[in-house]
């Protein structure tokens, strides 16, 4: 079986602005954390870590525990 991956193949709009946000942010030295992955790749999730995302359980969110996010 060939597989044929189509040239405009990616992530969605959505995806790709957040991604974009994301990258300046980090590129200018700021924090940013997300709740969860930002794209269900984890290629792309390892590069964005390693520019300095940090990632948080959507349960920090909803157990109102956001002092961690503040002390940044």
């Amino acid at each position: 079986m060939k597989v044929i991956i189509d040239a405009h193949a990616g992530p969605c709009s959505g995806v790709q602005r957040a991604l974009c946000l994301v990258d300046e942010q980090l590129a200018k030295g700021e924090p940013v954390v997300a709740i969860g992955a930002i794209i269900h790749n984890d290629v792309e999730m390892v590069r964005l870590k390693g520019m300095g995302l940090e990632t948080i359980d959507q349960k920090v969110v909803e157990n109102g525990d956001l002092r961690r996010l503040r002390e940044k």
